[in-house]
């Protein structure tokens, strides 16, 4: 079985240089991924371990910003494509117009991981039709909690496997395995677990119990930003291609 459309890749946007980003999403396009993660550089990223900080950091220092995605040629007829990110840049530009541009610019949502439930409904007030604001749950949600969230979702749902940052490894499934289950109760959008999935037996087990594997770290450790980029493609081809060899 082609397991790449139960896989959502996580690149960094600009690491180590958008050229880079561009040639992973036509990868991404070349193996069948139908949906992407694209991270926009954020000085302090709460969510994200050491690896994909220092991504940021990088990227950062070699100016790329939220408004650096307008160099991206996304194909939207292959993939969809979504944007994450904090909150505090929607504030910065305005939570309508960047919508708004995102949507113009062919993404399919955003992925907001410091957005409260209560301020996830004043943005949803912003958000264009057909645009997605993926909601998380988490195996520390409340289980009224999990109802509220997933009965409205769009796009997908993002399970966080662990209450750890990403990168960190994780090997049993099982707490958020409920969680899984009683949102299916109350929705069909597609449920992706991630945090954690490392390789092809962790994405292997999370696509035991979830529609797909959210990867991001280990995508990130395969790039040297001094080895170039054809160097650096090749090693993300051959971590996803092993996703395929260990399913």
């Amino acid at each position: 079985m082609n397991i790449y459309s139960r896989i959502i890749p996580y690149i960094t946007l600009g690491y180590p240089d958008l050229e880079t980003t561009q040639a992973f999403l036509e990868l991404c396009y070349e193996l069948g991924i139908k949906r992407i993660e694209i991270g926009i550089p954020f000085s302090d990223p709460m969510a994200d371990g050491p690896v994909i900080q220092e991504a940021n950091d990088y990227a950062l220092a070699r100016g790329i910003n939220f408004r650096s995605l307008e160099a991206l040629r996304i194909d939207t007829g292959k993939a969809d494509h979504y944007v994450m990110t904090y909150a505090n840049l929607f504030y910065h530009y305005g939570p309508a117009d960047t919508f708004q541009w995102l949507t113009r610019l062919g993404y399919r949502g955003a992925i907001i991981p410091d957005l409260s439930f209560e301020q996830r409904d004043d943005f949803a007030a912003e958000v264009p039709e057909d645009f997605a604001l993926v909601p998380f749950i988490a195996t520390t949600t409340d289980d009224g909690r999990v109802e509220a969230i997933t009965s409205r979702s769009a796009g997908f749902i993002y399970a966080v496997s662990s209450p750890n940052v990403t990168g960190q490894a994780v090997d049993n499934f099982s707490l958020i395995e409920a969680k899984i289950s009683l949102a299916r109760q109350h929705t069909s959008t597609p449920i992706f677990i991630g945090f954690g999935i490392k390789d092809g037996q962790t994405a292997a087990k999370a696509m035991a119990i979830a529609d797909g594997a959210i990867i991001g770290t280990a995508l990130i450790q395969c790039i040297q930003p001094d080895a170039g980029r054809e160097r650096n493609i090749s090693a993300l081809r051959q971590f996803l291609q092993g996703l395929q060899l260990a399913d």
